[in-house]
């Protein structure tokens, strides 16, 4: 199903998920100053044999609700944190008030849909514009 979007919504969408792109942050790695546990034992290894597909990663606030996505770039995290994360979410808020038909896509959906669209912008792996990629 293609969702619809008034043209000057669309062109209003595009601008703020661009914009968004311009808010990606490195992530800040702070320093940990670890004990060892002996009580801890390895049960297992995780490589590229395991895993399926590319990792998604993101973090959680203490509720447990994510409050941040990243991607990997030359072995850093690259992504939107905090306040960044939060206009990502209320551009996929406002896109799902915006789409016809109403309220069959989720804002989740939405939001990582978006944010994968960043990324692949970011790599220079797309050539359509984001509400495009949002309504296809």
């Amino acid at each position: 199903m293609k969702l619809e979007i008034h043209p000057n919504a669309r062109e209003n969408f595009d601008n703020k998920i661009i914009e968004l792109k311009s808010q990606l942050r490195f992530k800040i790695e702070k320093k940990r100053i670890s004990k060892p546990n002996p009580d801890l034992h390895i049960s297992g290894h995780f490589d590229e044999t395991n895993i399926i597909g590319e990792l998604r990663l993101t973090l959680r606030d203490e509720s447990g609700n994510v409050s941040a996505r990243m991607f990997g770039v030359r072995g850093k995290q690259l992504g939107l944190f905090n306040k960044d994360y939060k206009n990502l979410n209320q551009i996929a808020e406002n896109f799902q008030k915006s789409t016809i038909p109403k309220d069959v896509i989720s804002v989740n959906f939405l939001s990582v849909q978006i944010f994968e669209w960043i990324k692949r912008d970011y790599f220079g792996k797309t050539t359509q514009s984001p509400t495009d990629t949002l309504s296809n």
